[in-house]
This record gives structure tokens, sequence and C-alpha cells, in this order.
């Protein structure tokens, strides 16, 4: 596998289950061959995963099909986030020993921390493994470009920076200027700003993994110089659904499954409790939008 640094369309993996809620791994296994057949540079096991409601033995589970099923094609990452620096150390352990690519972590934010408490939270972490990890930059518990370059100088794996923290925009082109030697910046959030975050620095982003096809050629349109039609993929078949990805709730968990059911990649749209009840005005909109991105 090429250990270049991380860069692109890094989809995070929806997880499928059944209808009882147990993880369904056919399905599984078949998001991950349609992501990495649409040219994505990496795969993801995050908050877009659910992950948070995963048990551990469960999270592990999922990184291990992941891991087996992708066979060194591309790299895999996993958020191995915790409430305490032990939980978050045994994690990222666990992960490397795995064989993740990297781990993705952001900052506890049950608890608000400041930054001297957050700087030994990922020194502890980082200390404890060998493989690149993601800072992940939270509007509940944001990270300054003055704290992630602190951490760089004292933790040479912290490579890659996400950033989630609203505006996006001028916190990417921040980082950019003063950090651009020493990490790679991806965008999050859906990948709602993609474009103009491109524009400002960024090296990719990591979108849901139902709309993988879609975000790997605008960003091939776009390296290749052709905004405008990059543009227009992005108004035409990603922007409808972020928009109403927004309106309420974890509704997005609904409509990027019933687009991977849509597309013949999950057999449930099933998603773990507590979640959103979808009432019929709900999924009329939901159904009129994938009608027009499919």
């Amino acid at each position: 596998m090429n250990k270049q640094k991380l860069k692109g369309i890094v989809p995070i993996l929806l997880t499928p289950f059944d209808s009882n809620g147990n993880i369904d791994k056919s399905s599984l296994c078949n998001e991950i061959e349609f992501c990495i057949h649409t040219g994505v540079d990496g795969l993801g096991i995050a908050l877009g995963s659910e992950i948070y409601k995963l048990n551990e033995k469960e999270r592990f589970e999922i990184l291990d099909i992941v891991i087996k099923t992708v066979k060194d094609r591309i790299p895999i990452i996993i958020n191995t986030s915790a409430a305490s620096n032990k939980i978050a150390i045994e994690y990222s352990v666990q992960a490397e020993k795995q064989g993740a690519y990297a781990v993705m972590i952001m900052p506890p934010s049950f608890m608000p921390i400041g930054d001297a408490e957050i700087f030994k939270y990922y020194t502890d972490i980082l200390k404890s493994i060998n493989i690149p990890t993601i800072l992940q930059d939270i509007p509940q518990s944001p990270i300054s470009t003055q704290l992630a370059k602190k951490i760089n100088n004292q933790n040479k794996n912290a490579k890659y920076i996400k950033v989630e923290s609203l505006p996006t925009i001028p916190k990417i082109s921040s980082m950019y200027i003063n950090l651009k030697r020493k990490f790679n910046i991806f965008g999050g959030a859906g990948g709602n700003y993609f474009l103009e975050e491109l524009r400002r620095g960024s090296c990719g982003t990591m979108p849901f993994a139902s709309q993988s096809k879609e975000f790997v050629d605008v960003f091939n349109k776009y390296n290749k110089g052709e905004s405008k039609a990059a543009k227009d993929i992005f108004d035409r078949l990603i922007a409808p659904v972020n928009r109403l990805s927004s309106t309420n709730g974890d509704i997005f968990f609904h409509i990027q499954k019933q687009i991977l059911v849509k597309k013949g990649i999950f057999k449930n749209q099933f998603v773990r409790q507590p979640t959103l009840k979808i009432d019929s005005v709900a999924q009329e909109e939901i159904n009129l939008v994938i009608e027009q991105i499919l």
C-alpha cells in the first residue's frame, strides 16, 4: 500500500445493520467494494459510522472486516476518540495492532477542558502509537492553529488535521497559511464547503460513503482545472443531499442509508436508536432528493 501522505476523498463508511440492529457484514463488504471501485483514496470508520453507538467489540470487529476486505488496496483510518486519555490510548493501540493506517481523534467535548489539557491528551495518545494521527477539530471542542502547531512540534505523527469548526473556510485558510508544511488539511462536515475549502488549501474531504463517486468526480474535475464542471456536479448531485441533511437532527443517517439501499449496496436502512423519527413529510422529501440524484 502507498504510504505517502493521505489526501483526496476518504469517505466515512456507514454501518449497515440488519432489522435486529446487528452488523450486516455482507452489506458492509458491498459498501467497501463500491467505494474502492469509485476511486477513493482511503476509507474511514468514524462518527458517520455511528461509532458512538457501537460497543468496543463491534467497533474493532468492523475495523477487522474493513482491513481484511480492503487487503492493503487503500489506507484505513478509525476514530479512536474517548472521554479519557486512558481509553483513547487503548483504542488507538488496538487500531494500530489491527493494521489501521491512521487514527482520527477529537478532543473531549462533554466536559470542556483548556488547551493545556487538550495538548496533554493528544501527547499521551500519540506517544503510545507509531501510526499517523488526524486531529479532528470540532465545534464542541475546537483546535486552534496555535494548538495544532504545538501538538505537531512535540508529536511528529500528528500529520493531518480535519477542520469542522464553523466557519470552516477561514479556518482552513489560516491552517494552510500557518501549517501547510506540517499538516495535510482535510475538510469534513459532510463536504458542505468542499470546493471552497479546496481553493483555500485543503487536500481533500471525508464525506459519507454513499456519494463517494460524486465526490471523486468533483475532486478529479477540480484538479484538472475544470472548476465549472466540478461545481456543476457538486450543485446537481451533492448539494441537494447536504441541504436536506441539515434540516433536522440526524436525518442525514436516514438519507445516506436510503441512498445505499436504492443503489443496491445495503439491504436495510436501519439506524440504531436513539434516532430521529422520519415522518411522512420528511420521507417524501428524502424520496424526492434520491429521485433527483440517481
